[in-house]
């Protein structure tokens, strides 16, 4: 440090700094430089946030409007290239477009039409948006503003190749930069009020709460209905079984055996020993990464640990069963333990839906199919219902996993590096993942073993 600056650090202390007041928003530039291929030059707009927080729609807006309608600039947003190429989606986007025509020659007043490629293109980033917010993991170095609640996004430069030179450019960037401050600091802006849970599916397009939150509800209301229809079914077999073997109590109220109340105790014991086992894996990364020192051998190891601890549990629940005088524990309280699995998944969501609704979305679906449709494989049906769930479960799996931008070959480096990533930021989706979904595929897996009772 220079000596000048650094006498004055020496001589003033804190109370020569003046505080000034709240900060309203946060600008992150990236010059990206000169791409030949370029026509024109444009923005590249990244906005998610920790968790999927997304900063005021407002922004957003002033940053494409600006750019757009003022400076002539182009205004992108991430889009999962992959979709671009489905051949479906795009004879779907041609379907829309004939229709948006035909209703335009009906009434001039419907004109909602839009050319094929834009449906294409907002596919691509509705499903890209969607994602980055299910991850849980910033997009740039605006994600420190959130932990402030402070709406911040990056804008990434990049130029075309100009006769010109890159002075106009520049010029074009700093008219940007001090338009977005001076609107942003306009008191419409501050006191106007603008959505913060949203989907980006283009710069000037969105998909507002309260029409994706609809989905995820009725994914959700199933699984709630389901335990109680496996309730209702249980309690009116009990009701039969105790009809049939005793028929001059037939007239008198059904009273269900003391059976049924130790096969709810045990399954909701399964559930609880299953989801501490699931906390202690949650946990164990930073113990693997002391006991190991490439990322394989930590993943080795972490994978090592849940196996043997799973084990573990397993045994610890047969001796519970036995203690309790249950002969075929799992068999006999197969229903209960469905119920008690489905009820974990709803909870699960239910709290994950407002921290990452993105998340939420992303995992119930594919986390009802596999929640719905487990059963025994020995129950009448239960070998269709089990090879329709996995069905299921791999086709959501699939879908979602085909919103990547990039597709690279997973490797246990690149997982270990996406546990770090979540650990480092504080992500809630490793959580739902660890403390939800690792359970409930569990239990799910115990239910397709059990031998029920006929």
């Amino acid at each position: 440090m220079d000596a000048p600056f650094a006498s004055l650090l020496k001589e003033s202390t804190l109370a020569d700094f003046k505080r000034a007041g709240v900060i309203s928003a946060g600008l992150v530039f990236d010059m990206q430089g000169v791409q030949g291929r370029l026509l024109s030059d444009f923005l590249t707009v990244h906005a998610e946030g920790p968790n999927g927080q997304m900063p005021n729609l407002d922004l957003i807006n002033v940053i494409n409007n600006l750019a757009v309608y003022r400076e002539g600039l182009q205004m992108k947003l991430d889009m999962a290239t992959n979709i671009l190429e489905w051949a479906w989606l795009g004879i779907i986007g041609q379907i829309l477009e004939t229709l948006g025509h035909f209703a335009a020659m009906i009434n001039e007043g419907w004109k909602f039409g839009s050319p094929a490629f834009e449906y294409v293109q907002g596919a691509a980033t509705l499903a890209r948006s969607v994602m980055l917010q299910a991850f849980g993991v910033p997009t740039g170095v605006h994600g420190a503003f959130r932990d402030y609640q402070i709406d911040a996004v990056t804008v990434i430069m990049t130029f075309a190749q100009a006769h010109g030179g890159q002075v106009g450019s520049l010029l074009k960037f700093g008219r940007l930069v001090e338009g977005t401050i001076r609107s942003v600091n306009n008191l419409l802006e501050k006191f106007h009020q603008s959505f913060f849970l949203y989907f980006l599916a283009g710069p000037s397009r969105f998909v507002s709460v309260g029409i994706y939150t609809i989905p995820l509800m009725l994914l959700l209301v199933t699984l709630p209905l389901k335990a109680a229809a496996v309730c209702v079914q249980r309690t009116e077999c009990s009701a039969q079984a105790t009809e049939t073997s005793s028929p001059l109590q037939a007239s008198s109220i059904p009273v269900l055996p003391a059976r049924n109340f130790t096969n709810w105790l045990f399954a909701v014991l399964t559930v609880c020993v299953i989801e501490l086992w699931a906390l202690t894996v949650t946990i164990f990364p930073p113990i693997a990464n002391y006991l190991a020192d490439t990322s394989e051998l930590k993943v080795t190891v972490w994978g090592a640990y849940s196996s043997l601890s799973c084990l573990l549990c397993f045994m610890v629940l047969v001796w519970v069963s036995k203690l309790l005088g249950i002969p075929n524990s799992f068999g006999s309280s197969w229903t209960s333990l469905k119920a008690s699995t489905l009820g974990l998944a709803t909870i699960g969501v239910g709290i994950m839906s407002p921290i990452n609704f993105a998340a939420a979305l992303a995992g119930v679906i594919v986390l009802v199919p596999m929640c719905f449709l487990a059963c025994p494989f020995r129950k009448q049906k239960g070998m269709f219902q089990f090879f329709l769930g996995l069905a299921l479960c791999l086709f959501c799996t699939l879908l979602v996993s085909l919103f990547y931008t990039e597709q690279p070959k997973l490797t246990l480096a690149m997982l270990w590096e996406w546990v770090e990533c979540q650990w480092k930021w504080g992500s809630a989706t490793y959580l739902y993942l660890s403390l939800v979904h690792l359970p409930c595929s569990v239990l799910s897996m115990i239910l397709l073993v059990c031998n029920p009772d006929k």
